[in-house]
């Protein structure tokens, strides 16, 4: 590979016109220097005629020259330089190292003097990444932190400060859609790093409000059990204003099926739908919630489905009321919330994890206390997939409004 790159730079050299010879040789001639040959050779039998100048040699090494000089100068604009001094290591040249940071005057090198090979490897090192803080404008032994707002700094006492090491980015470090090059890799950023963030502060979030009473009283119940594998579900004391989550499948013929077995003193249950949502493979991966006014303890609860689970806040007056934030044309960017409402799920559905949405109070009005209950990633054929997350809401004030939506959003109380 390498004999073929150099060939592809040879032939390219002896394109250069007199003009880029003479900028060679106004930069310095060491090759041209080195040369040893002077006057020419004519020889004649027949009429062949073979002629040797030696002008042709100095011809060559200017442009050999002008080579070196031209991929010195386009590394150097993609910040990589020669050094003697400290930087990555090259095993083609020992006393040559590479730097990311423009060398001082006693550690230059002449690029007149650098092998080709020694050229090539200072074309893969430009890419590289190197974990010295020196490399990027920091006196030796700066120590990095990450502060407690995400950002970079070398100021340690900082509270919630933590020390942190140079290294390569990763599709994850990245925001979603851009790229760099690193270690001579081009990468996609995924920004992964950025939804880890923003679930952390979710959660936090979520704790700080722990102390919440009225947190508390949002409860989801995994209706499949710890192994998610159960079919049914034994109601240990009475509830009202029940809500039945399940997903079903309907590209694999498996619907979701609810039964009540009631104990024979005890009325029927009453069950109503009161949303689906459609989801991955073409709408076949449906979200459903079911509205059941009162549940009794011994009810035995039946069903089909790949999850099933039941919410429910405590001493609460459910009415089964569902309302789409997007509108009934799904192009509704924002809500606005016309009554106080209490116990308040909300379930927002997408096929890339979707964000909670922002609520903007009226000024005075307590911030909206919010608890994750549910969070779902749903498989369909063909990679196809789709996220459920679902939260309790104790209170929501008349005049909040509701935006950043992501995917589908509902609400049902």
């Amino acid at each position: 590979m390498k004999k073929r790159i150099l060939s592809i730079i040879l032939t390219l050299a002896l394109t250069v016109g007199t003009c880029s010879i003479a900028a060679a040789a106004d930069r310095g001639s060491a090759t041209r220097n080195s040369l040893k040959s002077y006057g020419a050779i004519e020889y004649h039998k027949g009429n062949d005629k073979v002629i040797i100048n030696s002008d042709d040699l100095y011809m060559l090494a200017d442009q050999i020259d002008q080579v070196k000089l031209e991929v010195t100068d386009q590394l150097e604009a993609m910040n990589t330089y020669f050094t003697s001094g400290d930087g990555i290591s090259l095993g083609t040249d020992k006393y040559i190292s590479i730097t990311h940071t423009r060398p001082s005057k006693t550690d230059f090198i002449d690029p007149v003097s650098v092998n080709f090979d020694t050229l090539l490897e200072a074309i893969a090192a430009s890419q590289s990444v190197s974990s010295d803080v020196t490399h990027y404008g920091y006196s030796p032994g700066t120590k990095l932190y990450k502060g407690s707002n995400g950002e970079l700094t070398t100021n340690g006492s900082e509270e919630g400060a933590e020390q942190i090491n140079v290294a390569a980015a990763t599709a994850d470090n990245l925001s979603a859609g851009t790229v760099a090059w690193v270690d001579g890799r081009l990468i996609l950023g995924t920004g992964g790093d950025n939804r880890a963030y923003f679930d952390k502060g979710i959660e936090e979030s979520n704790n700080e409000n722990s102390n919440d009473p009225g947190l508390s009283k949002g409860v989801a119940i995994n209706l499949k059990g710890d192994d998610n594998k159960a079919t049914s579900y034994l109601v240990t004391e009475d509830m009202s204003g029940v809500f039945l989550y399940m997903i079903r499948h309907d590209y694999a013929n498996v619907g979701n099926s609810i039964e009540f077995d009631v104990l024979p003193s005890d009325p029927e249950v009453s069950c109503q739908r009161i949303l689906q949502i459609s989801g991955a493979y073409n709408g076949a991966v449906k979200s459903n919630v079911y509205y059941v006014p009162e549940l009794r303890k011994g009810t035995q609860i039946k069903f089909s489905a790949t999850y099933a689970k039941l919410f429910r806040a405590n001493n609460s007056e459910a009415k089964g009321i569902s309302v789409n934030l997007k509108g009934d044309d799904n192009k509704q960017t924002a809500y606005l919330v016309q009554e106080d409402l209490h116990d308040v799920f909300m379930i927002c559905k997408a096929n890339t994890n979707p964000p909670l949405p922002a609520f903007n109070t009226l000024p005075g009005v307590p911030i909206v206390a919010t608890k994750k209950l549910h969070n779902a990633t749903v498989n369909g054929p063909g990679g196809s997939y789709t996220h459920d997350d679902i939260y309790y809401i104790p209170e929501l004030r008349a005049g909040t409004s509701i935006t950043n939506f992501g995917g589908s959003c509902h609400m049902f109380y």
